[in-house]
């Protein structure tokens, strides 16, 4: 996602475009985790995965993908916000 950013328009850092999509709802504050909202309009699908630690007992994980949809929507909602922020 961030490569795919900064070749559009958006160059800076990965943590940068985290923090900004928390800020407009995307992701959930301070996490690297869609909002359900998110998810429901198609723009990140979630994998699971499991793994057993060596007590035995089983971990599990969440992945989240950005779909293309979701990258085009991504890149033009930072977008806004950026020229909204230069006005």
């Amino acid at each position: 996602m961030q490569k795919l950013a900064a070749k559009q328009w958006y160059q800076n850092r990965p943590k940068e475009i985290i923090r900004n999509t928390s800020r407009v709802g995307i992701n959930l504050q301070n996490k690297n985790e869609p909002t359900q909202k998110a998810i429901d309009s198609g723009y990140f699908e979630v994998v699971q995965g499991v793994k057993e630690k060596p007590n035995g007992e089983n971990f599990t994980w969440l992945t989240p993908y950005v779909t293309p949809k979701g990258q085009a929507y991504i890149i033009d909602r930072l977008k806004k916000e950026q020229e909204q922020e230069a006005v």
